[in-house]
C-alpha cells in the first residue's frame, strides 16, 4: 500500500473525455471515479470509464510485437514491415500502401501527430479512417453552408429552453460530434428549468423515454420531418433580422421552395406520425424564441443523411438559433484558438479511388467503404491499421475479411486482441491510455467551453507495450521517409506533446500545472462566427447539392412495407471496445428487439434465435421482444460478431454519392425463426 496514490487523467474511450481519477497501487489499476473538479464532465463518468480497470489488465492485452504470429522483439518486428512496406512502395508506388485510422488514433494526441506526419511523408494517397463510417455528413453540411467542414454546431446546453435531438441518443452515445458527457442530468435539468425536450427516433431509446414528445417515425424518414418544421416557422415565425444579417437571400428563397412540399398531411403519411404528434412539435418552435437541434448516427447512418443534417441547420438558421445564447454554438477551441484560423479548403483533396473513381480523396482520405475494392483490385497491397478493427466495423464483413486476408502487408497497431489483430502479418502492441501521457487535442473543436487538460501516465508500460509515436518514429526511420524529429526516450510523451499547445491559448507547463484542466479566459463570447466571421460570406440555405439529393429522395418511391433493421448503440460498449470485460457483458446484450406485434407474426419467442436476412447477406441473433420498439422496426447494436449486423450491409450499394457513407441502418430485413440454441455475446 506505500505506492497507493490517485492521479487525474481524462478518459479516452469515448469523444467525452470525461476528468477521471485513478486510483493505482504500484502497478495495479485500482478503480476509476469521476473527477468532481473536471469543469466540463463534473464528476460524472460511465460504466465504460469505471471499466478501464478491468480493461487495462485483461489476459486479451497486447504485451508484444508479433510477426507472423509469433512474439518478437521491435527490432525484428519493424525491420521486417519497413523492408516488406519498401518492397511494395517501389515496385507498385506509395498508393500501394493504405493507412486506416479509428478511436485508437484520434485519441492520442502524440501518436496522430506521427501518424499523419508518416502518410504525407510517404506520399500515399490512399488513408482511409472511421469518420467516414459514421460522421461525413456533418463536415460535409458544414462546408456547404459556411465554407468550413470544422464549424460543427452543439445544443447550448445550459441556456436551452427547446432542444430537438434527431436520431440522437446522448445518454448512451455523450454526443455525435460533439461532447456531452453527462447528458441524463443535462436533459433533466433543462426540463425542471422549464426547457422541452423532443426526440426523433423509431425506439424508445434511453433518451426517448425521458423526453416531453417523442416523435417515434418510420426509420430513414427524418428530412421530411425537418422539412415539415423549417415550412412551418418560416410560415409562422421566422427570425428575419437574423435572416437578413447572415442569409444569402437567394438560398433561403430556394430553401422555401424546397420545404412546401412537406405539408402536415405529407409528412405525417411518409414519417407514420400522427398529424397530433406534428402539431405539438410546431407549437413549441414557435412559442420558444430560440430551438437547438441537433443529429446523430440515426440520421448519418441512414436515408438521406446529408438532406436531414441540412434541414436541422436550416432550422436553427430560420429560428435565429444558429450561434446563438439557447440555440446550437460553434466551439471556440483551446489548442486551436478557431477564431485566428477558421480552416477552410477545397473539398477534393486527392486522387480518385482507382476502382471507385466517382470517389476522391476529401479533406485528406478517402471513404472507408472503398478499402475493400482498392484492395481486391489489386491497387493497396499493404495496410496499417492503427487504433481500429475494420474486420468487424466495415460494411459486408465476408468481403472484408476477404480483402485483409489477401493483403502483402496487414500492420496491426492495438492495445488488446481484435477480429483484425489476428488477421495481421505484423503486431505492433501499444501502450494503453493510463500508460502514455496526452492532451485531448483531437476533440479540442468539440468542448462546449475553451477547455484542455493534460493527462499524466498513471503506470509505465507493461511487456514490450510501445506508444504509437515512438512506433512510428522507429518504421519511418527504418524506412528512410524523414519524419518529425523523435525524443530519444520512448516514455518522453511530453516532448511530442509540448508541440500541441505551442499556438493554443496556454503554455504547456501552464496546462501540465492544472491537473482537471483549464479554461481560457480569453475567447470570444457566442456569436463570434455569425454573421461576421462566415467563411463563405453568408450561409447558404439551399446548396445545390443537398436540394438535388432532398428532391430525388422526396419523388422517390416509399419503401415498400415490411420490417426496417436500425442499428443501435449498448450502454456498456464502445463500437467493439469492452466486449471482453466481464463487468460490460451484462444486459442489455446485442440482442435483436422486436415489437410484440412482429414477433406475433413471425412465430418469434424472447429468448430464442431469428435468422435475419437482408439482399445483402444474413446473420443470427437472440430475440427481444420489446414494446421499446415501433411496429415494423427491429434493432440490432454494431460491432460485434454475433450478430454480426455488418453481414446485412454492402459496399456498393447505398453509398451517398456525395461523402461514399455507407448504409448500415433502415435496411429491409426479413425474419425466420431457428430451432437451435442462440448465445448474444461477441465469438
Amino acid at each position: 500500500m506505500a505506492d497507493r496514490r490517485e492521479v487525474r487523467t481524462f478518459c479516452r474511450i469515448c469523444a467525452a473525455s470525461c476528468g477521471i481519477v485513478v486510483t493505482a497501487d504500484g502497478e495495479q489499476i485500482v478503480s476509476v471515479r469521476g473527477d468532481s473538479d473536471h469543469p466540463v464532465s463534473q464528476g460524472y463518468t460511465c460504466s465504460k470509464g469505471r471499466a478501464l480497470p478491468a480493461m487495462h489488465h485483461h489476459e486479451d492485452r497486447l504485451d508484444d510485437p508479433a510477426l507472423a504470429g509469433q512474439a518478437a522483439s521491435w527490432d525484428e518486428t519493424l525491420d521486417d514491415l519497413a523492408a516488406r512496406l519498401r518492397t511494395v512502395v517501389d515496385e507498385h508506388g506509395p498508393d500501394a500502401v493504405a493507412i486506416y485510422r479509428s478511436a485508437g488514433w484520434a485519441f492520442d494526441a502524440a501518436g496522430r501527430y506521427f501518424i499523419d506526419s508518416f502518410a504525407r511523408a510517404l506520399g500515399t494517397n490512399q488513408i482511409y479512417s472511421s469518420l467516414t463510417l459514421d460522421t461525413p455528413n456533418k463536415l460535409l453540411v458544414a462546408d456547404l453552408m459556411t465554407g468550413s467542414p470544422l464549424l460543427l454546431p452543439f445544443p447550448d446546453r445550459e441556456n436551452a429552453r427547446l432542444v430537438i435531438l434527431v436520431g440522437q441518443n446522448p445518454i448512451v452515445s455523450h454526443g455525435h460530434g460533439v461532447m456531452w458527457p453527462n447528458a441524463l442530468q443535462e436533459l433533466r435539468q433543462i426540463r425542471a428549468s422549464g426547457g422541452k425536450v423532443v426526440v426523433v427516433d423509431p425506439r424508445i431509446t434511453e433518451s426517448a423515454a425521458g423526453a416531453d414528445v417523442h416523435v417515434q417515425l418510420l426509420p430513414g424518414t427524418d428530412a421530411a420531418l425537418l422539412g415539415h418544421l423549417v415550412r412551418e416557422v418560416l410560415a409562422r415565425r421566422p427570425d428575419t433580422e437574423f435572416l437578413d444579417a447572415a442569409v444569402d437571400a437567394a438560398s433561403l428563397d430556394l430553401l422555401r421552395r424546397c420545404v412546401e412540399p412537406f405539408d402536415a398531411a405529407t409528412t405525417a403519411a411518409r414519417c407514420g406520425v400522427p398529424l397530433a404528434t406534428l402539431a405539438e412539435v410546431v407549437e413549441l418552435l414557435v412559442t420558444t424564441p430560440r430551438v437547438a437541434t441537433s443529429c446523430g448516427t440515426g440520421v448519418s447512418m441512414s436515408e438521406a443523411p446529408n438532406a436531414a443534417e441540412w434541414l436541422s441547420w436550416a432550422l436553427n438558421a430560420v429560428t435565429g438559433s444558429l450561434d446563438r445564447p439557447g440555440g446550437v454554438l460553434f466551439t471556440r477551441g483551446f489548442l486551436r484558438p478557431m477564431e485566428s484560423r477558421i480552416a477552410s479548403r477545397p473539398r477534393v483533396t486527392g486522387a480518385a479511388a482507382t476502382s471507385r473513381p466517382e470517389f476522391s480523396q476529401t479533406w485528406g482520405e478517402l471513404p472507408a467503404a472503398v478499402l475493400n475494392d482498392e484492395i481486391l483490385s489489386g491497387g493497396v497491397r499493404a495496410l496499417l491499421v492503427f487504433g481500429g478493427n475494420p474486420a468487424k466495423v466495415f460494411p459486408d464483413s465476408d468481403k472484408t475479411r476477404a480483402a485483409l486476408t489477401s493483403l502483402d502487408v496487414l500492420a496491426v497497431h492495438d492495445v488488446r486482441r481484435t477480429e483484425t489483430t489476428d488477421l495481421a502479418t505484423h503486431l505492433l502492441a501499444g501502450t494503453g491510455q493510463l500508460e502514455r501521457a496526452d492532451m485531448p487535442a483531437y476533440v479540442d473543436g468539440t468542448f462546449p467551453i475553451p477547455f484542455t487538460q493534460y493527462g499524466a501516465r498513471v503506470v509505465e508500460p507493461a511487456g514490450q507495450r510501445r506508444a504509437t509515436w515512438w512506433i512510428v518514429s522507429e518504421l519511418g526511420r527504418k524506412m528512410g521517409v524523414r519524419l518529425p524529429e523523435a525524443p530519444n526516450d520512448p516514455l518522453d510523451d511530453d516532448a511530442v506533446l509540448a508541440g500541441a499547445a505551442r499556438s493554443g491559448r496556454a503554455t504547456f507547463e501552464q496546462i501540465k500545472a492544472a491537473p482537471s484542466g483549464i479554461v481560457a479566459d480569453d475567447a470570444p463570447e457566442v456569436g463570434w462566427v455569425v454573421p461576421d466571421r462566415i467563411p463563405r460570406g453568408r450561409l447558404d440555405l439551399a446548396p445545390a447539392e443537398l436540394v438535388d439529393q432532398l428532391e430525388a429522395w422526396r419523388d422517390a418511391a416509399p419503401a415498400p412495407p415490411g420490417l426496417a433493421l436500425v442499428n443501435r448503440r449498448l450502454p456498456h460498449q464502445m463500437n467493439s471496445l469492452l466486449r471482453e470485460v466481464a463487468s460490460q457483458q451484462r444486459r442489455p446484450l446485442p440482442t435483436l428487439l422486436v415489437h410484440p406485434q412482429d414477433a406475433a407474426a413471425y412465430h418469434l419467442t424472447d429468448g430464442a434465435g431469428a435468422h435475419v436476412r437482408s439482399r445483402h447477406g444474413e446473420t443470427t441473433a437472440m430475440v427481444e421482444i420489446s414494446s421499446a420498439m415501433r411496429p415494423g422496426v427491429v434493432s440490432l447494436p454494431h460491432g460485434w460478431s454475433g450478430p454480426d449486423v455488418n453481414q446485412l450491409t454492402s459496399d456498393v450499394d447505398d453509398l451517398d454519392p456525395l461523402t461514399g457513407m455507407p448504409r448500415f441502418s433502415g435496411i429491409a430485413v426479413t425474419l425466420e425463426p431457428v430451432l437451435e440454441p442462440v448465445v448474444a455475446a461477441p465469438a
